[in-house]
């Protein structure tokens, strides 16, 4: 194999296909076609390149990668001989040993996609949800991110069972489908959400991401996920709109003195409704806050205990001037609304309280 490509654009393309452990299949016919991966999560994609040899090689993807955003040099040579794939530069020249010729990391494509979507809404349904999920001390079915379609809507949900986060928007048609993405692999879908579309199927127990570079093919996780989104079907008894920057400077206060030493390291803020305000407080060893908020409010006057993290994700997540919270009763969740999005925080049982 001899051939010669954009050193930029090569970076680019493997910079979300090196994760760890990956290995890469170079196939240098009229282009370059990439395909790596580490078992679980498998990524393709092609370079523009001047090919004056036809050939393919199996390198450690990490290593390609280091070598190229070290090597000087716009155009870059790649070059097989003597069981080895040379770099080479401006000036320097690198070897990297191949690996076995046999690469088995390959699927087809899928026959249809099941939704098209901006690359944006895809990027923000990850970001409203991935805060809320747990890949250690949770069932299996819930180490990932939920993407759920019934209907025209399209959901994706995340939880550990202690906080839940839900993010929804409509598709232009029905579709009937589910499946659990590892949250480990979240990170590598938005390495290839650019600008533009991105598509996705399901294909042999993989959930398949598709842009205008990349394909990416992530193992789904087995299980039954909970029916968490029952919850939101509850009355709530009191509803607080507030500040959102008031209420997250409040809440990062009162976590300075949260105790923690009965819960298992969850930070236990007080959150009291009053007429025509909101209080939060905590207090431990160190010392207490008490603050008081104004707030628009409707409903019975209440005191919970909620994990302080679990409210500043949540807020957070929201991403709106003014956070509408809905208590759904004594020692039960508390329900945080945003634009297109729902988070639950489960309430923490104090005596307190």
């Amino acid at each position: 194999m001899k051939c010669s490509a954009n050193k930029h654009h090569l970076l680019k393309t493997l910079k979300c296909m090196s994760f760890p452990k990956a290995i890469l299949n170079i196939d240098a016919i009229d282009k370059i076609y990439l395909i790596s991966s580490d078992d679980t999560v498998i990524t393709k994609s092609t370079i523009e390149a001047e090919v004056q040899d036809q050939g393919r090689v199996t390198v450690s993807c990490t290593i390609l990668y280091d070598v190229l955003s070290k090597i000087r040099g716009d155009i870059i040579k790649l070059q097989t001989k003597d069981k080895k794939l040379y770099v080479i530069g401006e000036s320097a020249k690198v070897s990297i040993a191949t690996l076995d010729d046999t690469f088995t990391h390959e699927i087809e494509e899928p026959d249809q996609w099941f939704f098209t979507i901006p690359a944006s809404v895809m990027r923000k349904a990850i970001k409203k949800t991935n805060h809320a999920i747990q890949y250690e001390k949770v069932p299996d079915a819930i180490k990932g991110l939920h993407i759920c379609a019934s209907g025209n809507q399209l959901t994706f949900t995340g939880t550990d069972k202690k906080q839940f986060a839900m993010f929804r928007i409509e598709l232009p048609s029905d579709e009937q489908f589910e499946a659990i993405l590892p949250k480990e692999h979240l990170k590598w879908v938005e390495g290839i959400l650019d600008v533009g579309e991105v598509s996705f199927s399901i294909k042999d127990n993989y959930g398949v991401f598709a842009t205008d570079t990349h394909i990416l093919y992530t193992r789904t996780l087995n299980g039954n996920y909970p029916a968490v989104l029952k919850l939101l079907d509850k009355q709530t008894v009191c509803t607080v709109k507030v500040d959102s920057n008031e209420l997250l400077k409040s809440v990062e206060l009162a976590t300075i003195t949260a105790d923690k030493s009965n819960t298992k390291g969850a930070k236990e803020v007080f959150l009291s409704t009053k007429v025509d305000g909101i209080g939060i407080a905590a207090r431990n060893e160190l010392g207490d806050v008490t603050d008081i908020l104004h707030a628009e409010t409707d409903g019975q006057e209440l005191k919970v205990v909620y994990d302080s993290t679990h409210l500043i994700h949540a807020i957070k997540a929201a991403s709106t001037d003014k956070t509408e919270l809905g208590f759904l009763g004594a020692d039960s969740p508390l329900v945080i609304n945003g634009e297109d999005c729902k988070f639950m925080i489960g309430a923490i049982k104090n005596r307190e309280v």
